[in-house]
């Protein structure tokens, strides 16, 4: 049996989130700064935070969605530290 894997892409209407791309995300109250590095087949994105820490969102959970830039991404890792 072969399998072939292909970048999985998901669509918010106009928008696609593909890996690689930088998000803004509301989930349950909670915000995530990701950067996605996978589209499960389960429509889920798996991606990381500015820290390195992974992160995992249910595609049904989310309230907000926006892209970011890559320097809005590192931003707001050194907006943790206090730098």
């Amino acid at each position: 049996m072969k399998y072939y894997f292909s970048m999985r892409v998901l669509y918010f209407g106009s928008m696609e989130v593909k890996p690689g791309d930088f998000l803004h995300v509301l989930v349950s109250g909670r915000v995530y700064v990701v950067r996605v590095t996978e589209v499960t087949e389960y429509s889920q994105i798996v991606g990381e935070d500015p820290d390195g820490n992974p992160v995992m969102i249910k595609v049904s959970k989310i309230t907000a969605i926006r892209k970011i830039t890559e320097d809005e991404f590192r931003r707001r890792s050194r907006n943790a530290t206090g730098t």
